[in-house]
């Protein structure tokens, strides 16, 4: 129950810091840059879900997984953050935080 309470958590507060980020797609003259853009996508999505549900020798590969993605997202440069508010951010990374502190039992 504990591991749930964390992750709805660890979801508000992504959707906070993650409302603004809009992510353009339009029809771009070199291939490579749809296939990057993809890429980043599928490397972000797995090593999301490998740091959450895979055991403690695939979190390692999760981690680069999803430092792959952001190298892609950056190589295709087209994600655009728009301004956000102070309490939003503070709102985003407490509750990330505190999701993740609940998920893996820490005590403060």
């Amino acid at each position: 129950m504990r591991f749930f309470i964390g992750l709805s958590l660890v979801l508000v507060g992504l959707y906070f810091l993650g409302k603004n980020v809009v992510f353009a797609t339009h029809y771009l003259p070199f291939w490579w840059q749809d296939i990057s853009a993809t890429a980043a996508v599928l490397c972000i999505t797995g090593g999301i879900l490998a740091l959450i549900l895979a055991d403690e020798n695939l979190k390692k590969a999760g981690l680069i997984f999803i430092f792959l993605g952001v190298v892609l997202v950056f190589v295709n440069a087209r994600v655009f953050i728009k301004p956000t508010s102070l309490w939003s951010f503070i709102w985003g990374i407490g509750s990330m935080v505190a999701g993740f502190r609940i998920m893996h039992g820490l005590r403060g």
